[in-house]
């Protein structure tokens, strides 16, 4: 089984949104990224209490958008008119797909989603974003998880009837090839009870930033640094020791995808740690 830390959700980039996804009580609510053609619209996902995306958005000076790509798409997370009957999956395509390609991702293997969040408070009928002197600029934090359970090459042919109304099978030639879609398995193999693919219940551990720094500065389990020869986005960064426990790593990295190859008996158990402990059922 490889592991595959995998950056989504809006970002510091104003084509991505140019704030962090949304922390709000104890809950992940990442905000897909902007994409035209989709048909998916922000007024149309809920974030809470009837509040739509689009709302939460203005509120908290997000880029506004109209239409957007829910990738990776979290199946129990969004009402059934959204949903369109797709599976739990994520799409990749051009230059991260062909990283992952090149890699060889294959059934059974756990992406780990990671990305920017900030807490957010609601005052005074508004919501913003909470500044924690703990974490000023923000946090880069685990959110969810998706253990692969087959992987679709999007073409000419419609494989399979719900790939009709998905983005990637209709604006399939705007998309730079390879285009995969990568389908999650409906329960995961190692904990039974939960589904395949889902969010985290927020829990300190979840969080990379160590405290105080800036939150490209990680500190991971030593786990991780034993089994970073493999990972290609941090075996050239410098790790430096944090105590008996933890390295610190600069993770100032572009890179969509973090394949640990390799990981070792210890980093596969902390990852199915996590989604045992902190997986939403």
């Amino acid at each position: 089984m490889q592991i595959i830390m995998s950056r989504k959700g809006i970002d510091s980039s104003s084509q991505r949104g140019g704030r962090p996804n949304v922390l709000y009580q104890d809950k992940f609510y990442p905000i897909p990224v902007p994409k035209v053609g989709t048909g998916i619209r922000y007024d149309d996902l809920t974030f809470t209490d009837g509040l739509s995306y689009l709302a939460l958005m203005k509120d908290l000076d997000i880029s506004s958008f109209d239409e957007c790509d829910l990738n990776p798409f979290f199946p129990h997370r969004f009402s059934p008119h959204i949903s369109r009957k797709w599976p739990g999956l994520m799409g990749q395509a051009g230059v991260p797909n062909d990283f992952l390609k090149r890699h060889g991702v294959r059934p059974r293997d756990l992406f780990l989603f990671f990305g920017w969040f900030e807490r957010v408070i609601l005052k005074n009928g508004h919501f913003r974003y909470a500044k924690d002197s703990e974490y000023p600029t923000g946090i880069h934090v685990i959110y969810g998880f998706m253990q692969v359970g087959r992987i679709v090459e999007v073409g000419e042919e419609l494989s399979e009837p719900w790939m009709a109304n998905h983005p990637q099978y209709i604006h399939r030639h705007s998309y730079k090839p390879p285009n995969t879609l990568y389908i999650s398995r409906k329960i995961l193999d190692f904990a039974p009870l939960l589904p395949g693919m889902g969010l985290f219940h927020f829990h300190k551990d979840l969080i990379l930033t160590k405290p105080g720094q800036p939150r490209s500065i990680w500190r991971l389990p030593a786990c991780l640094y034993k089994s970073n020869k493999d990972a290609e986005f941090l075996k050239s960064a410098r790790w430096t020791k944090d105590g008996n426990n933890y390295y610190l790593v600069n993770a100032n990295v572009r890179a969509q995808e973090i394949v640990i190859a390799r990981p070792g008996e210890k980093t596969l158990d902390w990852a199915k740690m996590l989604v045992r402990k902190f997986g939403r059922r």
